[in-house]
């Protein structure tokens, strides 16, 4: 069964986070998402991230794959705390020496968001670690890094956010959100990014 965080620990979370790829998790991306964005997906200017490509885990290879359905290749908005933690990080990473290009991608825009200090690409067990410990610090429940993308899709609904919007944000077949999420209502609102954003700041 999936557990949940409630706006206040996401809040609490996120104010101690040191990594900003925290942050797209908290938009609701999945793990392999996160660890496949790399910096030419990522439209600070616009506030939106692309999702084009994975990185997971196949048996004991990490593997960069392409997003497993239509509705997953999507672009996702960013929250302002999210845009202010990742300026500084694309500053220092595409002007760093150390940074390790992917495949054959020799561009600055190539580098991979996730790494950690000598420049190499998180894992996903280094990232599940570092988002679990996060969770340890702020004194919050801890709780599969899957269901934080669950969480994010039910604080959005429950701040009243139309389900066909949050569906798309999170790459979800609408109707199969719903079965998953039956007990939050369907107002409607305007800027479901926006409405989490606030929530959360709120808590």
């Amino acid at each position: 069964m999936s557990a949940y965080a409630s706006a206040p620990d996401c809040a609490s979370a996120w104010r101690r986070a040191s990594s900003p790829t925290v942050y797209l998790l908290g938009m609701g991306m999945r793990r392999g998402e996160v660890l496949g964005a790399r910096w030419s997906d990522v439209d600070l200017a616009a506030g939106t991230v692309t999702v084009r490509r994975t990185r997971v885990l196949v048996g004991d290879q990490v593997v960069t794959t392409t997003p497993k359905s239509a509705r997953s290749r999507r672009t996702v908005p960013l929250t302002p705390e999210a845009r202010r933690a990742l300026a500084p990080t694309r500053e220092r990473t595409l002007g760093s020496s150390n940074v390790v290009p992917i495949g054959d991608h020799r561009g600055a825009d190539d580098r991979l968001v996730a790494i950690d200090a000598a420049g190499e690409p998180i894992t996903p067990w280094g990232f599940r670690r570092e988002v679990l410990a996060l969770m340890a610090t702020a004194g919050v429940p801890v709780i599969r890094v899957h269901d934080i993308r669950h969480s994010v899709a039910t604080i959005m609904l429950e701040a009243g956010q139309p389900p066909h919007v949050v569906a798309r944000i999170l790459g979800h077949d609408p109707a199969v959100l719903m079965r998953t999420y039956p007990h939050v209502g369907d107002a409607s609102a305007a800027g479901a990014v926006a409405a989490l954003g606030q929530a959360i700041a709120g808590g």
